[in-house]
């Protein structure tokens, strides 16, 4: 537990940080995930190849100190001053690169939410956005690469999972 003045000190130091704006440093952001409730942009960008649904992953660092190696879909924590709209914007430009980007129409609203109390993160509220492709944009995404919605690859951040799960459900409808 913070002392009173410890309590002060870090708020005049949360007041120095730029919290608009990602990346944060990686400190402040892991501490911030662990003790904050966090909502977050989950982007499950989907293509069809041969008849196949796929959706593209990346996969993480090893210096991740909650995923490493492990693949996901991209996505981002909110932060205060940017909407969701503006978050997954980012996200994209960030996960998958900026010329795919400038193709894609951002979905007015997410087509799935979990409360995800037990994350490694922490206590998120995950948001689903799904964007599909056509061949010719999803030949311009950078960074991670397709696979079937039917057999995602191992090791996958164990909350994306039962995303995909649920995303190879929602594609069929």
């Amino acid at each position: 537990m913070l002392t009173p003045s410890e309590a002060v000190e870090l708020a005049t130091l949360m007041d120095k940080t730029e919290f608009h704006s990602i990346p944060l440093p990686g400190p402040i952001f892991f501490a911030w995930c662990r003790n904050f409730y966090a909502n977050a942009t989950e982007l499950a960008i989907v293509r069809t190849k041969d008849g196949r649904k796929e959706v593209f992953l990346n996969q993480r660092p090893a210096n991740d100190p909650f995923y490493a190696h492990m693949w996901h879909m991209p996505g981002t924590i909110c932060l205060p001053g940017k909407t969701f709209r503006e978050m997954v914007a980012g996200g994209l430009k960030r996960e998958v690169g900026e010329k795919l980007t400038e193709t894609i129409v951002i979905p007015e609203t997410f087509v799935k939410h979990w409360d995800n109390v037990e994350g490694l993160r922490g206590h998120t509220n995950q948001f689903l956005y799904v964007i599909e492709l056509t061949e010719e944009q999803a030949s311009m995404a950078e960074g991670g690469k397709f696979f079937s919605v039917d057999t995602p690859p191992l090791p996958l951040v164990p909350e994306h999972v039962k995303m995909i799960a649920w995303l190879k459900n929602h594609l069929v409808q």
